[in-house]
């Protein structure tokens, strides 16, 4: 197995626990988890003990799936949890190392940031032309608008991070 991209400091650590002690991300988390496992239950339940099936459920499932994602990137940023492969950055010297970290930093940005973008395009055709969900009259814009505001926030745990970054 390589190296760590770097080792941490107690200071890093203590920044890390600065950057994640924001109790309503995990409250948001803990409340998306509980919807689509109350969500998905009741439909199970419905299906096979009424034999009817509540297909407006599965709009609210995939909305509260995308903003626990979304909030678990954001946290997994903040504390420096997030999926890392260093197999060949391993195996470069400390500055280069760290140069990588950053264009990944960069990379992440772009990614979230052409998602935003994207996103509120997607919202506002939504909005525009009055888009309704198919399996509730329910406006669609109420749902896609979730996306770019929570890369909003992967966003700035990522700015976060190349900020803390600089300091090092």
């Amino acid at each position: 197995m390589s190296p760590p991209l770097r080792e941490f400091t107690s200071a890093d650590e203590k920044s890390i626990q600065e950057l994640s002690s924001f109790p309503v991300e995990r409250m948001v988390l803990a409340a998306g988890m509980a919807a689509i496992a109350l969500i998905t239950g009741g439909n199970v339940l419905s299906r096979y003990v009424l034999n009817i099936s509540l297909g407006f459920t599965e709009g609210f499932t995939v909305l509260f799936m995308v903003i626990i994602s979304m909030v678990g990137a954001a946290t997994a940023f903040a504390r420096d949890r997030h999926i890392v492969v260093d197999y060949f950055v391993g195996k470069l010297p400390a500055s280069a190392r760290s140069l990588m970290e950053l264009l990944s930093y960069f990379g992440v940005l772009l990614c979230f940031s052409m998602i935003v973008i994207y996103g509120f395009i997607l919202t506002y055709d939504d909005y525009l032309f009055e888009t309704m969900l198919s399996s509730i009259e329910m406006k669609q814009w109420l749902f896609t608008i979730w996306l770019p505001i929570s890369s909003l926030l992967v966003i700035y745990r990522v700015v976060q991070k190349m900020v803390r970054w600089r300091g090092r």
